[in-house]
């Protein structure tokens, strides 16, 4: 049989990540990581794959796919010395809409509502978040340090705390003031 480990919210600023095992037959195994567990991803991620598989009876003969992100590069050490047949590659989509959806599932447990995610990267539904963050401050205890945020978010990210709209969203204004000729005119 053929076993599937996926994790879904790794990118996102609030709540758990979610890791899910999946078998080829449909059965599943989820975890979460919760956001203040950010030192022990791996150790906790190795842990929920290892239960997962003991839960769905993944033997020897049984290959683990796993997928590439490195919250897995220790599991999948540790499972290889457990004796399992592990790839590391992409997953089934249904694997990762498994994931996706249990990721989700997670935040409205954090939120109270179940935000939309419109597309697979996390930039809008983070910028959502964050604002929400704003206008609901004990969501902090949910922020995940660990997520690293690009340089061009951070900028947006310090506009959006100062109340500035992010860098390229407000029309240029006209300079103030006459033009003066440029030298060697007029």
């Amino acid at each position: 049989m053929r076993f599937e480990i996926e994790d879904a919210g790794g990118g996102c600023v609030l709540g758990p990540e979610v890791v899910i095992v999946r078998a080829e037959d449909g059965r599943s195994h989820v975890g979460e990581i919760p956001a203040l567990a950010a030192l022990e991803r791996e150790g906790r991620a190795v842990g929920i794959a290892s239960a997962g598989l003991a839960r769905l009876g993944a033997g020897p003969a049984d290959c683990v796919l796993i997928c590439q992100g490195n919250l897995f590069d220790r599991a999948a050490a540790a499972l290889v010395e457990d004796g399992l047949r592990v790839e590391r590659g992409q997953v089934s989509p249904e694997a990762h809409a498994l994931a996706e959806g249990e990721h989700l599932q997670a935040l409205a447990r954090v939120l109270g509502y179940t935000p939309t995610m419109r597309d697979r990267g996390y930039a809008g539904l983070n910028f959502r978040l964050m604002a929400e963050l704003r206008r609901r401050p004990a969501l902090w205890r949910q922020w995940k340090v660990s997520v690293r945020v690009p340089v061009d978010l951070q900028a947006a990210q310090a506009a959006f705390w100062h109340g500035r709209p992010p860098a390229g969203t407000r029309r240029a204004t006209p300079p103030r003031g006459p033009r003066r000729p440029a030298a060697g005119q007029g």
